[in-house]
């Protein structure tokens, strides 16, 4: 088994690399990666048979077509699979390498034209921003949005309004807010009588009318998707995207955690199943039934353990 560690091609550094009529990426073997080309090249020739077995998404099935142009697999006259899997355990990468097949063109054709993209915007429009501002693919829409919430904000009038809060001592410390609804106009959202909600705050005696007890369940928290892992490194740790995303890859190839690159929180079964035997062996409770969480609609849907 070799490693391409990422990408191997891309488009020229120094030059736009898709160019009219026709816009034909004009791809070349990146520097760092010359050696690691070579390497697979020889491995390639001594195998019976070569199986990719990239990330399952757009950029794993485009870096899969990049190893299959640029060792010549073609010529080399061998069987070539495209194996995916969902989670990195034996099962799993056995599953896929008997259910192997072709690379999936539309994937490459869509990961091409993404590429393309951010080439043409960032080549053509970054120059006219002027020094030290850019434009691309994802950062111009989002700057967009970023403008229209302002101009929101702006435009936002702001409504004076009061709320009353008794804050209690017994039979232990609780609050309870003052629910205006009975004295309010149809469709009043806020109180503004300032005298009135003066006067409710200075009530120093209140009486429980009814009690209605409930129950209330508390779920655990779903898995880290890239986002909500970025997000909580920031909160607790001051971490950058930067840096968690490389503190996560180093985990990810030291094989102490699996997929980390995916907005979906979806967990491999066979992991489910081990933490519940581990925590029951360990004497710890376990839920009746395992917890799911449902992925986004068009989420890159990778199980993970």
């Amino acid at each position: 088994m070799k490693a391409s560690f990422g990408h191997i091609r891309d488009l020229p550094e120094k030059a736009i690399g898709v160019e009219p009529p026709n816009f034909k990426p004009q791809y070349r073997i990146l520097a760092k990666q010359a050696g690691r080309v070579s390497q697979l090249k020889q491995a390639a020739q001594q195998a019976d048979a070569i199986y990719l077995g990239t990330d399952p998404d757009r950029e794993g099935e485009a870096i899969a077509w990049h190893l299959y142009v640029a060792l010549g697999l073609k010529k080399l006259g061998k069987p070539v699979y495209r194996a995916r899997f969902q989670e990195i355990n034996p099962a799993a990468i056995q599953k896929a390498v008997n259910q192997a097949g072709p690379i999936d063109d539309a994937l490459v054709s869509a990961q091409e034209a993404r590429r393309v993209l951010d080439r043409m915007v960032g080549y053509l429009v970054s120059p006219q921003l002027g020094f030290g501002l850019s434009a691309g693919r994802v950062q111009s829409p989002a700057l967009r949005l970023i403008v229209e919430r302002e101009r929101a904000i702006r435009a936002f009038k702001p409504v004076t309004h009061f709320e009353v809060t008794a804050h209690l001592e017994t039979p232990s410390p609780w609050s309870a807010a003052w629910d205006f609804a009975a004295f309010a106009e149809q469709d009043q959202a806020h109180w503004l009588d300032r005298g009135v909600a003066e006067a409710v705050s200075r009530v120093s005696q209140l009486k429980v009318l009814t009690v209605e007890p409930s129950q209330a369940q508390r779920r655990p928290l779903a898995p880290f998707t890239t986002a909500t892992l970025q997000q909580a490194a920031s909160a607790c740790f001051g971490f950058s995207p930067e840096r968690t995303m490389q503190l996560a890859q180093s985990l990810y190839e030291t094989g102490a955690i699996t997929y980390h690159r995916t907005d979906s929180p979806t967990l491999s079964d066979d992991a489910i199943q081990a933490i519940r035997a581990f925590l029951t062996a360990a004497g710890q409770p376990v839920a009746a039934k395992p917890k799911q969480w449902k992925a986004k609609k068009n989420a890159q849907d990778v199980n993970r353990t």
